[in-house]
């Protein structure tokens, strides 16, 4: 069947070394530019092996090939999340700004909301600062904000506490 729709086969292995990518987190540290560099040469690789008209390694590296992809896009936005983080428990800053980006999700005692933060505040000069959240506001509050609407929040960003039992829900990997 693969062989009648071959960018199925194609999507598969991106979403593979997308997939794969926790599990490579966790066990094995590769920065992401290794990983960039051996996609590189996967495709470099596979060029090759095209011009001598080698059509089944070809087929077995471009695989190879969309699932670094997979992976190294994966590392790059790790990389990505763990600056942000970092850079917000080392920055002091009491507000931050904020644009709603989803319809109210309504709890039982709170409403939901994902936000794109813009900037935070510290030493009283406002600096660019650009990242997801969510935020939750009591259901019975006067303001209520819509899609589209800026808000400036005074407080942190936290994550959410990860699991303390083996068995729990892991709302923080949940979230990532």
């Amino acid at each position: 069947m693969l062989h009648r729709q071959p960018f199925v086969g194609f999507v598969l292995s991106y979403i593979a070394g997308i997939m794969l990518s926790p599990l490579l987190a966790k066990y094995v540290q590769i920065s992401p530019v290794v990983l960039i560099g051996f996609t590189s040469l996967l495709f470099m690789l596979t060029l090759g092996f095209y011009k001598r008209q080698a059509h089944a390694m070809v087929s077995v590296l471009f695989a190879l090939f969309l699932l670094a992809c997979g992976l190294a896009r994966m590392g790059m936005v790790y990389v990505k999340m763990e600056e942000e983080l970092s850079f917000l428990k080392t920055t002091d800053y009491r507000q931050y700004v904020c644009m709603v980006t989803s319809l109210a999700e309504k709890r039982t005692k709170t409403v939901r909301y994902e936000v794109q933060v813009m900037g935070i505040c510290h030493d009283q000069e406002w600096t660019p600062f650009h990242t997801k959240a969510l935020i939750q506001m009591a259901k019975d509050s006067p303001l209520v904000p819509e899609s589209g609407d800026y808000l400036i929040v005074s407080g942190k960003l936290a994550q959410p506490l990860p699991a303390l039992n083996p068995e729990e829900f892991d709302y923080q990997q949940y979230l990532q």
